[in-house]
């Protein structure tokens, strides 16, 4: 009697949709708890740093703005997920774009693993928040700054850099130190002895918090640069 080989490609979009459906579930959960940590938890144990603070206000609006930050990684990692489920539909798989869903979930899980850390100090959590916030503000700007040299003043560019200069500014006000570079990017922010990097080394990431998986970035990060160069 000969046995059937499975379905490789409907395998594993079962597989798929069951994670997604278990990270939804879990990410739900997660958030609630961060919106209304229970006594003694690492959420609680920040809230209770924040209200302490000479500006309470502002680190627990930074720690808010981090949680938002995690439930728009948790929505992007979902959306790549069925982007896979999708190229897994097509009569002709495409290895590239599929690995490269791979590599955005796998990036998108790696910042979340750094903002939501349950084991780190809240002073480390509160560089980590400010650091991410400023590579969102200045993250364009040298896109910005090709696009004056040909497109000529617009005004965008300009409002980019008060913009990060507005946060710098406010993250210094709160008693961080933030390290700029000649261009007056941000480069790392410290609290007390807590050192951020706001260029985030995804490498030391995936060893430090997926090391089971950590092949994976190495796989999906030769394709993809091999494609580009």
């Amino acid at each position: 009697m000969s046995v059937q080989a499975p379905d490789l490609r409907l395998l594993v979009q079962r597989i798929l949709e069951q994670q997604r459906a278990t990270v939804a579930t879990a990410a739900t959960q997660a958030l609630d708890i961060l919106a209304s940590p229970p006594a003694g938890s690492p959420a609680s144990r920040d809230q209770e740093w924040a209200r302490q603070h000479e500006h309470p206000d502002t680190v627990v609006a930074a720690f808010a703005e981090s949680v938002g930050t995690v439930a728009s990684l948790l929505a992007a990692a979902d959306e790549y997920s069925r982007g896979i489920v999708a190229l897994l539909d097509d009569d002709q798989m495409l290895d590239l774009p599929a690995m490269n869903c791979v590599r955005a979930i796998h990036d998108a899980s790696l910042r979340m693993c750094s903002l939501a850390d349950p084991g780190i100090a809240a002073e480390a959590r509160l560089a980590r928040c400010a650091a991410d916030f400023l590579a969102t503000v200045q993250g364009g700007i040298p896109l910005l700054r090709i696009f004056n040299d040909l497109l000529g003043n617009r005004g965008d560019l300009q409002k980019a850099l008060r913009g990060r200069d507005g946060a710098v500014e406010h993250f210094v006000g709160i008693g961080l130190e933030v390290k700029l570079n000649g261009k007056g990017d941000a480069i790392n922010v410290r609290c007390g002895n807590n050192l951020a990097n706001v260029n985030v080394k995804s490498t030391d990431l995936s060893l430090k918090y997926t090391p089971l998986v950590h092949y994976a970035w190495g796989l999906t990060r030769g394709p993809h640069t091999q494609a580009l160069g």
